[in-house]
């Protein structure tokens, strides 16, 4: 019984290693794209919570009402140096910053945030801004019908 020699294998040349590269570049890819994703989807998070505190910010600077002119004319009327003061505590409790408008019994408070980046601070995006408002309007109601 005699053995047949295996054939040889012929050399890749300059192609040796090349598929090593092409894995490398697509695993940098992939990371770059999944970063991508979680860091705007934590923007994404980041902007509801501001818009969530811009609401209840406002809604707490909506609720100061002049007693003094609801008990003697019965119109709500927003109290504007209670309201801007109640809007401005509910920002600073929360630990975000941003503005409190008072314009004809509405309340209007814009929030302005930064979201600290998790995978894009690798190729130098370190944070990403968030902001977010939302109005309240002084209104009286009486059994669900305003008055």
């Amino acid at each position: 019984m005699t053995r047949r020699p295996r054939p040889r294998l012929q050399d890749a040349g300059g192609e040796r290693g090349a598929v090593t590269m092409w894995a490398v570049l697509i695993a940098f890819c992939m990371i770059i794209i999944v970063g991508i994703a979680v860091d705007f989807s934590g923007q994404a998070v980041a902007e509801q919570k501001a818009r969530s505190v811009a609401f209840e910010a406002a809604r707490a600077g909506g609720q100061q009402v002049n007693l003094d002119q609801l008990v003697r004319d019965g119109q709500a009327q927003t109290d504007p140096q209670q309201a801007a003061a109640a809007a401005s505590a509910y920002l600073t409790q929360a630990g975000v910053t941003g503005s409190v408008t008072i314009n004809a019994g509405t309340v209007t408070v814009n929030v302005v945030d930064t979201y600290q980046c998790a995978f894009l601070s690798v190729i130098g995006v370190n944070s990403l801004p968030v902001s977010g408002s939302a109005s309240a309007d002084t209104l009286r109601v009486l059994e669900g019908v305003e008055r």
